[in-house]
């Protein structure tokens, strides 16, 4: 099962990798920058903790 998953993950890179080349700069990353994840990470906090 493990080979199996890994190969499907090494898959999926592959299609995404070709996605990306044949749109070109219609590509929208499916991650977020460092930047939102560090903002969402304090809004969660201070949401939980009452901060406002």
């Amino acid at each position: 099962m493990n080979r199996q998953l890994t190969y499907y993950v090494y898959y999926i890179g592959q299609i995404v990798f070709m996605g990306k080349m044949i749109t070109k700069n219609q590509w929208k990353h499916l991650s977020k920058t460092v930047a939102r994840v560090l903002i969402f990470s304090r809004d969660l906090v201070s949401f939980v903790y009452g901060i406002y």
